[in-house]
């Protein structure tokens, strides 16, 4: 029986270039595996509330851009085989909602921010970083980036125009599924949860500003 194939380091740098380019690429020719969220529902949104909402949009998608990065850096210092394709997974979940944002953004003659490859390849290695600590560091990081995404989601939604519904169940969305993300170090307790939700939630802060800016 032939002895299964080993992910070598050259592997893993041609799936990591593949990744990048269609994360931060042009996402108009993926279908995500998942209609986006709201997709059925009318457009209600005036002119003069387009730019507001793509504002809120263009921090969403970087934070995603960010949530991507996260998995597949720690995909590079998996341990075992079974635990890389997990990350994979979560990551290609993460790439659909990236398709859900900049089909919104289109929508709404907005544009991801200029900052989207710098987040990703920083999140990238901090990924990567975390995951080779080991004891659970990895998981623990993207469980608080998830956090701070829901939490800021949550605000994004009492911002949101009343008439924009169709934002609104793609927000709500993203929402939920950060929830899911959030409650897997839901047991940590002590100084370890407190630095790395306070982490989180300042780095989810300072992207927030830039992305708004830049």
């Amino acid at each position: 029986m032939k002895a299964p194939r080993r992910f070598t380091l050259t592997d893993a740098l041609i799936v990591q270039f593949d990744g990048l380019l269609q994360t931060l690429g042009s996402t108009q020719h993926f279908l995500p595996s998942k209609p986006a969220p709201g997709r059925s529902l009318a457009e209600t949104v005036d002119h003069d509330e387009r730019q507001a909402v793509a504002d809120l949009l263009r921090v969403d998608h970087i934070d995603q851009v960010m949530s991507v990065a996260l998995f597949r850096g720690r995909a590079l210092s998996a341990q075992s085989d079974a635990e890389r394709e997990q990350l994979f997974g979560l990551a290609a979940q993460g790439f659909d909602r990236i398709v859900w944002i900049r089909a919104r953004l289109s929508e709404l003659q907005g544009s991801a921010s200029h900052l989207a490859p710098l987040a990703y390849v920083t999140a990238l290695a901090s990924g990567a970083a975390v995951e080779r600590m080991g004891q659970g560091n990895g998981r623990r990081v993207s469980a608080a980036h998830c956090g701070a995404s829901e939490k800021r989601l949550r605000q994004q939604l009492t911002a949101l125009p009343t008439t924009d519904e169709r934002s609104r169940a793609l927000l709500k969305a993203l929402a939920d599924q950060q929830a899911q993300g959030a409650y897997v170090a839901a047991d940590d307790t002590g100084w370890r949860q407190w630095s790395l939700r306070a982490g989180a939630r300042l780095a989810s802060t300072a992207t927030a500003y830039l992305a708004r800016r830049f």
